[in-house]
């Protein structure tokens, strides 16, 4: 950054996930001044897209050795201040990342007419056809999300896609779900009796939206014994459990009976499945809150993160160290992948990932 650059801010938000890009084009659009950093030279964090390429570089980084787990950062102090290092980023949050290829690194072409058998070398060139989520997410039509990138007109910043058909792995092999009236009367794995009940079920889901009292007789029950109690047969509990309300034999009934409605609210909004994804991967979503936040005067700066936090005697935020220079700010937002290991919980969960690319 040159002399020019402003060196006091209202809000320095450091990482560009998802939480911290929405708060940062929240406080630009009621005209704070923003400045938001990020040490990697691509937006997304944890919520990155990539294509062959760059996943592999990512995945390249993640398995670097870590000397430190702290920057180094010599910070100038005024009188009562103090420094607080920030962890090294490259990411510590994703750990024990592996590659693993099940096809040959070159395969010899025996004439045009052969098959084409898949190759290491065939993938790598074809790099720039993929768009890989580090967390992939479906969005619901009518969820949250949706009606706020509706609402803040951050939808003109990306390209949606409605989800063509939801499938659930029933009796060795996978099975297309019925999720309209449509869908229910067409298919041939229920039958007109299942039909029947199915649709007297999801009439009294929707019934239950917006009349809470109704379920509280339910309340100390789980949606498995509540749709038991229906005398649906296996076969409906599997759809209804596992594929529409998505969720597990101790999911609580009040809790099971929001996830279906959920589900039958945003059917028929986009196309004939309730959910929506992003065309060019997850990463699109938090890329458009930062572009938001530029175009109401966010500063942003990749490739750069903070090296300290500067506190004064009260233990409030005076600045951050970044780059060799202090940045002052009132308010600091900043991912956990930055965040010092004292401002952590001593455990957290963990969320095991598999990316999974094949030919079928």
């Amino acid at each position: 950054m040159g002399d020019e650059f402003p060196k006091e801010y209202d809000v320095i938000v450091v990482g560009t996930g998802m939480t911290e890009s929405i708060l940062a084009a929240a406080a630009s659009r009621v005209g704070k001044r923003v400045l938001h950093l990020d040490s990697n030279e691509y937006y997304g964090g944890l919520w990155a897209s990539f294509n062959f390429e760059g996943l592999q570089q990512w995945v390249g980084d993640c398995q670097k050795p870590k000397d430190e787990t702290e920057c180094k950062a010599d910070p100038q102090l005024a009188d009562g201040e103090s420094a607080i290092k920030m962890r090294v980023l490259n990411p510590p949050t994703a750990t024990n990342v592996k590659e693993q290829w099940h096809v040959p690194e070159a395969v010899e072409s025996s004439g045009d007419d052969a098959k084409k058998a898949w190759s290491q070398e065939e993938v790598k060139k074809l790099y720039r056809k993929f768009n890989i989520d580090l967390a992939p997410k479906l969005l619901y039509s009518r969820g949250a999300l949706v009606e706020l990138l509706i609402s803040s007109n951050i939808a003109r910043y990306t390209e949606f896609r409605n989800v063509t058909r939801v499938v659930t792995w029933h009796e060795g092999k996978l099975t297309p779900v019925p999720c309209s009236r449509a869908d229910v009367f067409a298919t041939q794995n229920i039958t007109v009796v299942e039909k029947r009940m199915l649709m007297n079920l999801l009439q009294e889901c929707t019934e239950y939206e917006g009349n809470p009292e109704k379920l509280k007789k339910h309340e100390n029950q789980s949606f498995l014994d509540f749709l038991k109690d229906k005398q649906l047969t296996d076969n409906l509990i599997h759809y209804v459990l596992y594929a529409i309300a998505m969720s597990t034999e101790e999911t609580p009934c009040i809790e099971g009976m929001s996830r279906t409605q959920k589900f039958l609210l945003s059917l028929g909004r986009y196309g004939n499945t309730p959910f929506l994804w992003p065309m060019y991967g997850s990463g699109e979503i938090p890329q458009a809150f930062c572009r938001l936040c530029a175009v109401f005067g966010g500063l942003y700066h990749l490739k750069r993160g903070a090296e300290a936090l500067i506190v004064g005697s009260d233990n409030t935020l005076k600045a951050i160290h970044s780059d060799r220079e202090n940045l002052k700010s009132n308010y600091l937002v900043m991912g956990l992948d930055y965040a010092p290991d004292s401002f952590l919980p001593e455990e957290s969960p963990g969320i095991s990932r598999g990316v999974f690319l094949i030919d079928r």
